[in-house]
């Protein structure tokens, strides 16, 4: 009997984590059209970013700041609009902070689940997201000869 018990909770379990994350289907269906839009703009194939397990993203926030104010003043709005920010997606296991720039208003994230990803993208405080990729200069033309 305990044997069933136990065989029977596991099961359960497995079956659980396997339907824990959200569907790519369905989290497209989650998103708006702003999300949508805030992909394309960072010319990102929305299939595969759902696709993937994991992501890397660089993840602009529009944070309104009085134009009147003083450089010091604006990083102080960035930085206390940023914390905020990270608090609400900081309690999700899925949603990692890579990067933080103080005095601008992005952010580097590793999102690892897709409904924190919908949850991102849906958010009105983002601006825009792009790929976090390596970007490799190349000359143009060499003086070297």
């Amino acid at each position: 009997m305990l044997k069933q018990t136990f065989l029977t909770l596991s099961l359960a379990a497995i079956s659980s984590l396997s339907y824990a994350q959200l569907s790519t289907d369905l989290a497209q269906k989650k998103l708006t059209r702003a999300a949508v839009e805030k992909v394309n703009k960072g010319h990102i194939d929305l299939n595969a970013l759902l696709k993937n397990s994991s992501n890397d993203l660089i993840v602009e926030y529009h944070i309104d700041t009085n134009q009147k104010k003083s450089t010091q003043e604006i990083r102080k709005v960035y930085a206390d609009e940023k914390l905020r920010i990270r608090n609400r997606f900081n309690h999700h296991k899925g949603s990692q902070v890579l990067r933080d720039f103080y005095s601008l208003p992005i952010i580097f994230h590793r999102i690892s689940d897709r409904q924190v990803l919908v949850d991102l993208l849906n958010d009105p405080q983002v601006k825009a997201v792009y790929p976090n990729q390596k970007l490799y200069t190349l000359a143009s033309n060499s003086n070297l000869s």
